[in-house]
């Protein structure tokens, strides 16, 4: 959790909500599985020798680069400020100002050859709960052992790059590792490095994650069990956006207001004439 958030444990076993400023949530959960994500030193191409070491996110859906501005700004200056319009799975076209930074290159960590970015556009954090799989992970698997010492060791950084397909030449497959069936995970060797796709654990490679990752918000509500038309599980995950459980019918958040509102009822509500606390003259 970085500096200025505040922190609480919300309603669901491991799960760890963190609030900035703004009142955006972050939930993270304990992950085991992980998705192209590699250590890279982050450049200016004016001065390639001076590198600043982070892990970077490959990102094929992302239409644009983002690196944070702290770590931008240890190898260069904006050249200049924008307004994207940015779509998430939560909001559609948001305009978000931002700096734009030019010239910057990356290599991964046990990599000579260079990537040029382009112009990455600068934010405040990248959030990620994906987990970097050890030696000691990557030597579970039989199929990985093969080259599971070509893989970089886990480092104590923060993610400060999400490299999108305007960089598109950071993602190209180099070579693979198939799986041996669909649940296990698979490799592919990038420009800048090994990564791995999938779960971590053997043990934990069936089992679906229990919440969902989200920019916005995820909680945990307790539905009280008359609200359900039918099953036996009165609980439900509610994540961006979409409610998910085991039961088909569930309380739709609308009945959880009512429901909290009902303790409420007294003789008069339906009254207008009857003054709140606030309306009362003294």
């Amino acid at each position: 959790m970085k500096a200025g958030t505040t922190g609480q444990l919300c309603g669901l076993s491991a799960c760890y909500a963190t609030s900035d400023s703004d009142n955006t949530l972050s939930c993270h959960v304990s992950n085991s599985r992980t998705s192209m994500i590699v250590p890279v030193y982050v450049s200016h191409k004016q001065n390639p020798t001076h590198e600043i070491l982070t892990y970077a996110m490959l990102d094929s859906q992302s239409v644009f680069t983002f690196i944070t501005d702290d770590l931008a700004r240890k190898v260069t200056k904006p050249v200049s400020s924008t307004v994207i319009d940015l779509s998430t799975m939560t909001s559609l076209n948001k305009p978000v100002p931002c700096n734009l930074y030019s010239d910057l290159i990356v290599r991964g960590f046990n990599q000579t050859e260079r990537v040029f970015l382009g112009q990455p556009h600068g934010c405040q954090s990248i959030p990620s709960d994906l987990q970097v799989p050890t030696l000691v992970d990557l030597n579970k698997w039989p199929h990985l052992v093969p080259v599971s010492g070509e893989f970089p060791p886990v480092l104590d950084v923060d993610v400060g790059l999400l490299i999108g397909h305007d960089s598109h030449y950071a993602s190209y497959p180099e070579d693979k590792v198939r799986p041996p069936n669909q649940q296990a995970p698979y490799a592919v060797k990038t420009p800048l490095g090994w990564t791995l796709v999938g779960p971590i654990d053997p043990a934990k490679s069936t089992s679906a994650p229990r919440v969902a990752f989200s920019h916005k918000v995820a909680c945990y509500l307790g539905v009280p069990g008359h609200l359900r038309v039918s099953g036996k599980d009165t609980s439900m995950v509610y994540a961006i956006g979409t409610p998910t459980s085991k039961s088909e019918d569930i309380a739709v958040p609308m009945d959880v207001v009512r429901q909290l509102e009902s303790q409420f009822d007294m003789p008069g509500d339906s009254d207008l004439s009857v003054s709140s606390i606030d309306d009362t003259q003294f």
